[in-house]
């Protein structure tokens, strides 16, 4: 079976990383596998084909205009047809659109996507735009996956509800070579706070800055450090500098093997207000980190398994800091009952491999179903 994904990726983070690691999981199936990786015009390499070169997975570069064309959707639907490509798997609106324009007469080809989450905006723009044009489409494709149970509120409508899937996202089981090595600013001699994301409005990085007072009055050598690019970069350095915290809070930026973190933090935070499923989560899992998480649909349902290594909490300041605050107090050997409880939670329900067997007889159905019409 042939497999085309398609994505427009904004960096390297969590539905990159599901596409990474389910290509890889596919192309171990058996599985002829290939990715195009849409972006406007230029000469540049963008993170996800840079990932996807390091893990021999193959990709095409894509570069289009940034609005939806319907010529490019016939040239993409082309370049499927002539390899021989069985079904089109989709990963966000960029694709939906592209594909979803085109008649279904002229299409035949199934088309899966998945619904990696909405990303919440605080007034219209062209995202949210993208965002009611991706909803509309999603009526005209085959199969509609979701990451997490929590996200069927998102994706209203009786004719969509017949085509929705649930399927967890899943990471591999090894944890690479690279965790090892040190990062910048974690040290044996402070208790380390992990955090990774794009620096969005709806990854409240906002909040956990604001908490760190309250963190250093109980634990005066605590260091947090958020990994990750993105907009609100600029506003994230003056809150820190406005708190006079540039001794205790930083911002690194991109990091590119993200299992670093978890192996050398003392705990993990997610203070998402919106998540589909947290990669970050399943990955902190995998290390066995203890995890804090706000309590948000997505975190709650993943982490409601764990009774001891992950805290869900409110948007409150002095609630994510008393738990910060448990997990520095806990023994060593209830830290090392709560890491074995997180990893073989991890093992049972999130690996990769069991991801891409779930997607690949989804494909099945709907390949079949595509040739009896």
């Amino acid at each position: 079976m042939r497999v085309v994904h398609i994505i427009d990726s904004g960096g390297y983070y969590g539905a990159e990383v599901m596409l990474v690691h389910l290509c890889q999981a596919q192309i171990d199936l058996g599985l002829d596998v290939e990715v195009i990786s849409i972006g406007t015009h230029g000469n540049y390499q963008k993170p996800l084909e840079k990932k996807l070169l390091e893990n021999s997975i193959p990709y095409k570069a894509w570069r289009m205009m940034a609005l939806p064309d319907l010529r490019e959707s016939f040239k993409i639907l082309r370049y499927c047809k002539s390899s021989a490509t069985d079904v089109i798997h989709s990963h966000g609106y960029k694709g939906n659109i592209l594909l979803g324009m085109i008649p279904l007469h002229s299409r035949k080809l199934p088309v899966i996507t998945t619904v990696h989450g909405y990303t919440q905006y605080r007034s219209l723009s062209k995202m949210t735009i993208n965002h009611w044009l991706d909803r509309l489409c999603l009526k005209r494709l085959d199969a509609i996956v979701l990451v997490s149970e929590s996200m069927h509120q998102q994706v209203p409508g009786e004719r969509l509800k017949q085509k929705l899937y649930t399927i967890p996202n899943g990471i591999p089981a090894f944890i690479p070579e690279s965790a090892n090595e040190p990062i910048d600013h974690f040290d044996s001699a402070g208790f380390n706070i992990g955090a990774i994301g794009r620096l969005s409005y709806e990854k409240n990085f906002q909040l956990l800055i604001r908490t760190m007072p309250l963190i250093l009055d109980a634990l005066p050598n605590a260091k947090l450090a958020i990994y990750g690019e993105g907009r609100e970069r600029a506003a994230l350095e003056k809150l820190i500098e406005v708190l006079g915290l540039g001794a205790s809070v930083f911002l690194p930026g991109y990091l590119d093997e993200p299992s670093r973190i978890y192996r050398h933090a003392d705990v993990f935070i997610n203070c998402s207000l919106t998540e589909g499923m947290p990669i970050t989560l399943l990955e902190a899992m995998r290390e066995g980190c203890p995890i804090i998480a706000t309590d948000i649909p997505a975190s709650r349902s993943l982490l409601n398994k764990l009774l001891g290594s992950a805290r869900v909490v409110s948007f409150s300041e002095q609630e994510i800091a008393n738990a910060v605050i448990a997990v520095a107090t806990l023994k060593t050997d209830q830290t090392a009952a709560a890491s074995i409880e997180a990893k073989a939670c991890f093992a049972e329900n999130y690996t990769a491999a069991a991801m891409a067997e779930k997607y690949v007889k989804i494909y099945q159905i709907h390949q079949k179903l595509r040739l009896n019409q």
